[in-house]
């Protein structure tokens, strides 16, 4: 924001950002070590960021952050002990629904001769027409395609992540809407997306 680099405008309301000092021991020129602190600024959607070669710079106008789906996921271990409970694809199923997975496709079978293919994970809730709605810039949204980078407008709350109420997580995908089959032959992973 114009006058002060850690305020930001979200629909023309002003917001500070926020820091915190992280610091650790690191070895000195003459082999001692020495405390090195940097500051670390963050906005509502996370910590800043400054990745020039990608195009993403830290300027009097503009500044990029870092919105991780996977922070403070804790669920991910309540997933895993449902795992260890499930007798079938369909339990192995429900206990993904709190949406705990970070990453990864789920293989499955059980004893019914069931097999199961699942890419129920932390996935943000953002559609093709809103990655093309809130690119801020033309080089932004070539990000995309060049690096896997989704850039969003952050000035705009309408450019937030989506708010689906069937989802356990307020921004992340349901499990409704996630790619998942069930079949009594076979299902396959091989490492590609499902969307491709």
């Amino acid at each position: 924001m114009a006058g002060d680099p850690t305020a930001y405008l979200v629909d023309g309301q002003p917001l500070k950002m926020t820091s915190r000092q992280i610091g650790i021991e690191a070895r000195a020129a003459d082999g001692g070590l020495q405390r090195k602190t940097q500051t670390v600024w963050a906005t509502r959607w996370g910590p800043v960021v400054v990745l020039p070669r990608a195009g993403l710079n830290w300027t009097a106008s503009t500044a990029c952050t870092l919105q991780d789906a996977n922070v403070g996921n804790v669920r991910a271990t309540d997933t895993a002990l449902g795992f260890g409970r499930a007798h079938s694809v369909q339990e192995m199923h429900a206990a993904m629904r709190n949406l705990g997975t970070p990453w990864v496709n789920t293989l499955a079978v059980d004893r019914a001769g069931n097999a199961m293919y699942a890419d129920v994970s932390v996935v943000p809730d953002v559609d093709a027409a809103q990655l093309q709605r809130c690119a801020p810039s033309k080089p932004a949204e070539a990000l995309l395609g060049a690096a896997g980078l989704v850039v969003l407008d952050g000035s705009r709350s309408d450019c937030d992540w989506k708010r689906d109420p069937a989802s356990a997580l307020p921004g992340l995908i349901p499990i409704t809407r996630m790619p998942m089959a069930v079949r009594s032959d076979w299902v396959q992973n091989s490492n590609d997306s499902f969307s491709a």
